[in-house]
């Protein structure tokens, strides 16, 4: 194929991507609007802690005498993602360290729920760069549902089996 084609098709690729992404965060936001109904519900004339200090898990409903009004959680995503930068450099912090403790911190998160911070620990464990966990590696791609994810895994796994650089091709 010519390579506009197939930029095209990766450009258009994408943007369908993109689009999906889009609409499945309006329908999760528009989810969420519509829970405020089953929320706790704190008694009026109650004081009610600085808005920071609710936890993003449990949002307040405040009841008047005259309508239940839904007090949205403070964390949202822009939190989420400072969150999420915030621990993917903390990984990469420990992986500058030579310790077993550093190694087993990183390998920890590659369970994390979240997918960012997963993909952020499989690039520490290869920053670390420790030969020894490419078997490791290849178990957990091995167990991994998703694809695309077995496949960054599998990449990983293979940089870090690579000779060491200088090191003549055929001796080890």
């Amino acid at each position: 194929m010519r390579p506009k084609v197939v930029a095209t098709i990766l450009l258009l690729a994408f943007g369908a991507l993109g689009v999906v992404v889009l609409i499945s965060r309006v329908f999760h936001h528009e989810e969420g609007r519509e829970a405020a109904g089953n929320l706790p519900v704190a008694q009026a004339g109650t004081t009610l802690p600085p808005e920071n200090d609710f936890p993003a898990s449990a949002p307040l409903a405040v009841a008047s005498d005259k309508a239940t009004v839904a007090i949205p959680p403070v964390i949202q995503e822009t939190n989420h993602a400072d969150y999420v930068s915030e621990r993917i450099a903390e990984l990469m912090e420990l992986a500058m360290n030579d310790d077993s403790d550093s190694l087993n911190t990183i390998w920890a998160e590659l369970s994390n729920p979240d997918k960012e911070i997963r993909q952020g620990a499989l690039e520490a464990v290869v920053q670390f760069g420790d030969r020894s966990v490419v078997p490791r590696l290849r178990e957990l791609a091995a167990q991994t549902e998703d694809p695309a994810e077995a496949a960054s895994i599998l990449a990983a796994a293979d940089h870090l089996d690579l000779p060491p650089l200088g090191e003549p091709h055929g001796t080890q």
